[in-house]
C-alpha cells in the first residue's frame, strides 16, 4: 500500500504495481506517509472518513499467473520463496517451459496448493477461489483478515465486494499507461503536482517498469485455461475480464 494521507494505492503483486508507485513518489504533491509494499488497510484510521481516495490495480488472472512463474524462475516473489520453503521438492517446476508452467499451474491454481503457497490464504477461502482472486480481495477491504473467511458464498461475495470495498478505482494492467493518466486528470488529480503533464507523459510513453511484454508467449492448453477462469471466476464475473474458452 501506497499512502499519502489524501489518497492510498492498493497494490497488488505483478498488476503493475512497481510502476504505479514510481509513478506516485515521483509525482505527488506530497510523500507518502505509509509505503508497505502489497500490504492491506489493517486499522479504520488508515481507511480515513470515507473521503480519502483509494485505488487499485488489477490483472487478467492467466496473465498474472505467468508473470509470477516467470518471476519465480529468476528466482523471485513470495510464491517462490513460500515452495522453496516447504516441504515438497517443487522447485523443478521453474524451468522456463510450457510443460513448467502447466505443471505449476496444477499446483497453484488448485485448493491443496494453499496449503504449499499460503501464509495467509485461509483454506475455506482457497475452496472459493483461487489466489489471484484472493490478493486482490486482500487488498479490498480493511481488515480482511477478519472478513474474508466470512463471506464464503460465491452469490453473496460480489455483493459485499460491491458495498464495503476501499477502492472506488480498478486500474487493469492491459491498459494501465492509459487508466492511470484519466486518474491522474481526475480524481487524483489535487494530488499531483503536475496533473496534466503527469498524464501526457503516460500517454506518450508506451514502456512500463518490470514489462513482460519482452518474453516469447507461451502455449496454455484449453484444459487449463478452464482451471484458471473456474478457479478466479470472480475476476471474470465482477471485474469483466474477457473468458479464454
Amino acid at each position: 500500500m501506497y499512502d499519502s494521507g489524501g489518497f492510498c494505492y492498493l497494490d497488488a503483486r505483478k498488476t503493475g504495481s512497481s510502476f504505479v508507485s514510481q509513478f506516485l513518489a515521483e509525482n505527488a504533491a506530497s510523500p507518502a506517509i505509509k509505503y508497505v509494499k502489497h500490504a492491506p488497510i489493517s486499522t479504520l484510521a488508515q481507511r480515513g472518513d470515507g473521503d480519502k481516495l483509494f485505488f487499485i490495480t488489477a490483472r487478467d488472472p492467466l496473465s498474472q499467473y505467468q508473470s509470477l512463474y516467470f518471476y519465480g524462475c529468476r528466482g523471485n516473489g513470495r510464491t517462490f520463496r513460500q515452495i522453496a520453503r516447504s516441504e515438497y521438492d517443487h522447485l523443478a517446476l521453474y524451468d522456463g517451459t510450457e510443460a513448467g508452467f502447466a505443471r505449476w499451474l496444477m499446483l497453484i491454481a488448485t485448493p491443496g496448493g494453499r496449503d504449499i503457497i499460503a501464509e495467509l490464504y485461509p483454506p475455506e477461502c482457497a475452496e472459493l477461489y483461487g489466489p489471484v482472486t484472493f490478493c486482490f480481495l486482500y487488498l479490498s477491504f480493511v481488515t480482511p483478515a477478519r472478513k474474508l473467511p466470512k463471506w464464503l458464498d460465491r452469490d453473496r461475495l460480489p455483493g459485499q465486494y460491491e458495498k464495503k470495498r476501499l477502492h472506488r478505482h480498478v486500474l487493469r494492467c492491459e491498459s494501465l499507461n492509459d487508466d492511470l493518466a484519466a486518474l491522474a486528470e481526475g480524481d487524483l488529480a489535487p494530488f499531483l503536482r503536475d496533473p496534466g503533464g503527469a498524464a501526457a507523459r503516460l500517454r506518450e510513453s508506451r514502456e512500463r517498469r518490470n514489462s513482460n511484454s519482452k518474453r516469447k508467449p507461451i502455449t496454455v492448453s484449453n484444459e487449463l485455461k478452464a482451471l484458471v477462469q473456474e478457479r478466479e471466476w470472480f475476476m471474470y464475473d465482477v471485474l469483466g475480464y474477457p473468458r479464454y474458452v
